[in-house]
């Protein structure tokens, strides 16, 4: 009697393993590689997609087999069936789509840059400060496919280049025209000429 109900279980548990084997759910999976830029216009490029499919391959497994021999004993002897397993393998395939690129560039001239900065008053609003000016000019700039930085200034250098008499360091934008570095105060379109940075 134990012989028999060992048996049982033993085939239970083998058949339960190879049904949960065949008909398990599968779930695809895709992974897409994309590289983003930041923007002014857009161009198209390729970008590889490499995408999960399901395939069937055959797997042998073991099971307990029970026979039964001379004298009613009965005995566990292995046996080797096939069953269909899935596994996933990887497609790589390329598309085209549009990703964005940057065309901004540094102002060409002083002209150029003087004009601009008169052109593009900032937009004062409540709880703005200095930091938050020097983004929003970063931003305007942008969008007119110009190159305009975030900065910070020391007190001292302040009263020297701004006429700034403050006991806290300023957040500004800074620029180039070729190899001279200018600085931009956003609050009062000030600018000041730091010299050739070579």
């Amino acid at each position: 009697m134990k012989i028999l109900i060992t048996v049982a279980l033993i085939l239970a548990l083998a058949f339960a393993g190879i049904g949960s084997l065949i008909g398990a759910e599968y779930s695809p999976r895709v992974e897409y590689i994309i590289q983003r830029i930041p923007t002014v216009e857009y161009i198209e490029t390729t970008v590889t997609v490499v995408e999960y499919e399901k395939i069937e391959v055959p797997v042998i497994v073991e099971r307990i087999k029970v026979i039964e021999v001379p004298e009613y004993i009965l005995v566990e002897v292995p046996e080797y069936i096939e069953v269909t397993k899935y596994i996933e393998v990887p497609v790589i395939t390329e598309i085209l789509i549009e990703v964005p690129v940057s065309t901004a560039r540094y102002f060409n001239s002083e002209e150029e840059l003087y004009m601009w900065v008169a052109a593009h008053p900032i937009t004062r609003g409540e709880g703005l400060d200095c930091d938050d000016y020097a983004r929003q000019y970063i931003k305007m700039a942008l969008d007119d496919g110009f190159i305009v930085s975030f900065d910070t200034m020391h007190p001292n250098e302040l009263l020297i280049r701004f006429g700034i008499v403050t006991d806290q360091w300023h957040a500004l934008n800074s620029t180039f025209i070729g190899n001279i570095l200018y600085y931009i105060d956003p609050q009062t379109g000030v600018i000041a000429c730091f010299g050739d940075v070579d």
